[in-house]
């Protein structure tokens, strides 16, 4: 694959790998337990979590995601929106008001997205949503990427985060034994 592409318009990003994001997304709630505090990014694919949320109980979901902010909180769920601008419209906020917001919370376990990582498990960043995740990241006991393999690219050319800086890689991507041996505190759950 190419090192870079442009963004794919978000309208396309909720029908591309439907099946593979939700039982990505599955798998991620299940990592969620009763009483937890959890960050989930803005995007198309962590936003398929609250599904699998419900049935969880005294939870709290601390999102961007004005969508995922109003689906859990129709369903009874605590969530709290972190405001700011809206940059990608019609449902994720950042900017500089997000990023306080977020720095006010501490969390059990954050969830992201972004817009690829490598075959080697590193971590691309988009500019505009750079900040949020690394105070997620920072604020929270436990950080898991989820991406979907076709996130995966041979390069990239601005770095989020290497796979040590997190708790783990959620993906349907195969990632090798010796990229696995390198990281042996990261969590890969394929």
């Amino acid at each position: 694959m190419l090192a870079e592409q442009k963004v794919m318009p978000l309208v396309l990003r909720y029908r591309s790998m439907e099946k593979a994001k939700s039982a990505l997304c599955r798998r991620a709630a299940d990592l969620v337990r009763a009483g937890d505090v959890i960050f989930i990014d803005g995007s198309t694919t962590t936003e398929g979590m609250g599904l699998y949320l419900l049935d969880k109980e005294d939870i709290r979901v601390i999102t961007n995601n004005v969508a995922l902010f109003l689906f859990l909180s129709e369903h009874g769920v605590d969530a709290v929106i972190l405001g700011g601008n809206l940059l990608e419209p019609p449902y994720f906020l950042g900017g500089c008001e997000t990023e306080g917001s977020a720095m006010r919370y501490h969390a059990d376990k954050a969830f992201f997205s972004a817009l690829r990582i490598t075959k080697e498990g590193e971590i691309s960043a988009d500019a505009e949503y750079e900040t949020l995740r690394r105070i997620m990241v920072r604020n929270s006991d436990a950080s898991y990427f989820i991406g979907d393999s076709e996130k995966v690219y041979d390069r990239v050319s601005r770095r989020l985060f290497l796979p040590d800086e997190i708790s783990g890689i959620i993906s349907d991507y195969p990632f090798s034994d010796a990229v696995r041996a390198k990281y042996p505190e990261t969590e890969f759950l394929i």
